[in-house]
């Protein structure tokens, strides 16, 4: 394959819940990416390289901070789905967990 080659890195963080508590792992997974410059149509060739666990972290840790990042964002004027989605991007949390935080919230508040 003739082409370019990137190298990209995904870093995020998914809850594990253990024994009833729940963790935060913080990972990152370097890749390569393949690009075949004489045809934009061709499938492109992704390698995983490892999963790198960079910490964990006790749910009260991740939440303390979202929370006030989520506060700061509904002050700003967006919607649950904006802040859903800004929150997934900043932290690396996968949308539906973040939906779970912003429900906590919401509930607390009302």
């Amino acid at each position: 394959m003739r082409g370019r080659l990137t190298e990209w890195g995904i870093i995020m963080l998914v809850p594990l819940d253990i024994k009833n508590k729940r963790y935060w792992i913080e990972f990152s997974i370097p890749y390569e990416l393949y690009v075949d410059d004489q045809d934009i149509t061709a499938l492109r060739k992704l390698v995983l390289k490892r999963i790198n666990v960079k910490n964990i972290y006790e749910d009260w840790e991740i939440a303390e901070s979202v929370k006030k990042t989520v506060a700061g964002l509904f002050e700003q004027g967006l919607s649950v789905k904006q802040v859903v989605n800004e929150i997934a991007q900043l932290y690396g949390i996968p949308e539906e967990h973040v939906f779970e935080v912003v429900d906590d919230l919401l509930v607390l508040n009302q």
